[in-house]
């Protein structure tokens, strides 16, 4: 399935907080030998020589991988990137780092495939998921540009081919550009699984009506439009047809002569893969690190999931974006456009991306012999950054811009366990560049008495039937606060107290819990959040 938002990068959908941990399952880590095997021969270039001052910091990347959070007055603990890929069991991954508008450098490692020695390289395709999304938003605002479409007119005025079903909502006004391009349409259908390479694929209206051989609902309009920012893969499916119907071209030949083309991206395609590109493409892996028995899902959903890219090309395309925003000219989108794309319409939601602003820290430099952030000027205002995350059988991806800075990341695996190692790299990459926002938070820890920790253990029960279990850390452990917590049967983890009533747990998301108390002081519920999910247990009297 295709994601949505995150840094966070899993993404397949909403999981519970206490689905994520029932997950967590902290392997071994591979030997260092393993580990050095599936890293192949190491990293490959982007160009033959390497500024000797980039080179090391890509070496100091590579050894100073981070967790989200680290401990007040603990080591540091940083990892190298060959472990990291093993402790995951991704066996390839590639990243480019854009600097200065343009793509500064890139580096892939490991393979194309698990159990083979075909090395993933630079130009090594790979699916990209959601970043679909931002890409064909790009496309559409071309067409605004060109007056083929309009941000705010009525959608319906250029979709020919395929009409919105009647709906309750439809007293509603219509749906626009922007809503759709915004996630704010109110239409269903979150993200698309695929198909197996070789199925019988669906037209884009039997996609969009549920019919075989469609493996999804209908796309239907459940709500009014632009009052809530909903997710939805449908909603991009529609923009597809919409496209189509106003270009008179299928969607993937418009945007490889519109948008891919013309900032140099040779290699990408919305398109089902030709023969002659099927060995340049890397196969898809499930989490425990075996091979897709096909290779790879292919998405008819071509607006929403089915681009084959490379980091260095999406870097491309996100340098352009940037240079756009900021006026610096581009080939892609005049500044107007760019700054409207850029600009959240609903919630964080701008148009095909998403937006949060950042406050750097004034006059922040970075480190002697790390380059050009020594030289950056310090930055009294907020500024905002860009970031979209995919998700598509087999393959995770996560692109993060700073339009005003001209710089960015683009990480993309070709794994489902990809995600928390690209937001690791993510992490060296801004410790690295100065991006504060970013980097690894500090987080405090507090001692509990053993009071305090008798009143927590226990058994703590869901509405579904699961629960968890508190209890005492082993006696020598020297993680946590004295306390670890476990979805019942599954792995324990350890509880960091900031107080005695607020805990955070050093897993993916790095989830709080919080202890509610009755009048009497007694431990009644504990409360789990992992950003905007939350998940109540009720203390097993």
């Amino acid at each position: 399935m295709t994601s949505a938002q995150t840094p966070t990068p899993g993404a397949r959908c909403a999981l519970a907080v206490y689905a994520l941990i029932a997950t967590v399952v902290f392997p071994t880590l591979t030997s260092a030998a393993a580990a050095q095997s599936r890293v192949a021969s190491g990293p490959r270039r982007l160009a033959a020589n390497v500024d000797s001052t980039v080179a090391r910091r890509i070496a100091r990347i590579e050894q100073s991988l981070r967790g989200a959070v680290t401990i007040t007055n603990a080591p540091r603990g940083d990892m190298s990137l060959a472990a990291r890929m093993g402790h995951y069991r991704v066996p390839g991954l590639s990243v480019a780092v854009v600097d200065g508008y343009k793509v500064a450098w890139a580096r892939a490692y490991g393979v194309a495939k698990a159990g083979d020695h075909r090395r993933l390289t630079p130009t090594t395709l790979l699916q990209a998921g959601s970043i679909s999304k931002p890409t064909a938003a790009v496309g559409a605002l071309r067409l605004v540009e060109q007056g083929a479409m309009s941000l705010d007119a009525p959608v319906e005025r250029v979709l020919r081919s395929w009409t919105i079903p009647a709906s309750v909502h439809a007293s509603h006004r219509p749906l626009s550009l922007r809503d759709l391009l915004s996630h704010s349409a109110s239409l269903t259908v979150h993200g698309f699984p695929g198909y197996r390479r070789g199925s019988a694929l669906p037209t884009v209206q039997q996609v969009l009506d549920g019919r075989p051989p469609a493996n999804t609902p209908a796309v239907v309009r459940d709500g009014p439009p632009g009052v809530a920012m909903r997710y939805s893969g449908g909603g991009y499916t529609v923009l597809q047809q919409a496209m189509e119907d106003v270009t008179g071209v299928p969607f993937a030949r418009f945007m490889e002569s519109e948008v891919l083309r013309p900032v140099g991206m040779q290699l990408s395609t919305f398109a089902l893969l030709p023969a002659h590109q099927e060995a340049r493409a890397a196969i898809g892996h499930r989490e425990d690190g075996t091979p897709l028995a096909s290779g790879w899902h292919d998405y008819p959903e071509q607006a929403a999931a089915s681009l084959w890219s490379t980091p260095t090309e999406l870097g491309r395309l996100m340098a352009e974006i940037s240079r756009a925003y900021v006026g610096h000219g581009s080939p892609l989108l005049g500044t107007s456009t760019a700054r409207a794309m850029l600009t959240p319409s609903v919630g964080d939601a701008g148009l095909g991306i998403f937006i949060k602003t950042v406050r750097p820290v004034p006059g922040r430099a970075a480190p002697p012999d790390r380059g050009s952030l020594a030289d950056v000027a310090p930055v009294a205002r907020s500024e905002i950054r860009f970031s979209h995350t995919g998700s598509t059988e087999g393959y995770t991806s996560i692109m993060i811009g700073y339009p005003e800075r001209g710089q960015g990341i683009v990480v993309m695996a070709n794994s489902d366990n990809g995600s928390e190692l690209a937001m690791e790299v993510v992490r060296a990459v801004a410790a690295e560049y100065g991006w504060s926002d970013l980097v690894t938070s500090e987080r405090a820890v507090t001692s509990l008495s053993e009071v305090s920790r008798a009143a927590l253990i226990g058994a703590y029960d869901l509405s579904d039937g699961r629960g968890y279990d508190v209890a005492a850390a082993p006696a020598d452990s020297t993680m946590g606060s004295g306390l670890r917590i476990a979805l019942r049967g599954r792995a324990w983890v350890p509880m960091y107290a900031e107080s005695d009533s607020s805990f955070f747990l050093l897993v993916p998301g790095t989830p709080s819990v919080r202890v509610v108390r009755d009048a009497a002081n007694r431990v009644t519920e504990l409360v789990l959040q992992r950003e905007d999910q939350v998940t109540r247990a009720r203390r097993r009297e």
